[in-house]
């Protein structure tokens, strides 16, 4: 499903965030970013009654970063 220049693909399998992110790189992709309050609420409509990873994780004690390596910034 594109959306804004970005594709995204809503997977029923199950998993954890490692192996979720693995299977992204496998097919060249990554979990998802999210760059703003618009792109968080297209991604709440369209995301349906199942819970998805996303690309962002934090280190103990670091701050949260997206796969990018970008720091979160609270949208």
């Amino acid at each position: 499903m594109g959306h804004r220049g970005k594709c995204y693909y809503f997977s029923e399998a199950e998993g954890n965030w490692n192996n979720s992110q693995r299977h992204c790189s496998s097919l060249g992709a990554s979990l998802a970013g999210i760059d703003s309050e618009q792109e968080m609420a297209f991604l709440l409509r369209h995301k349906d009654a199942h819970d998805h990873w996303i690309g962002l994780r934090r280190e103990q004690s670091q701050p949260w970063k997206w796969t990018n390596g970008t720091e979160f910034n609270h949208l």
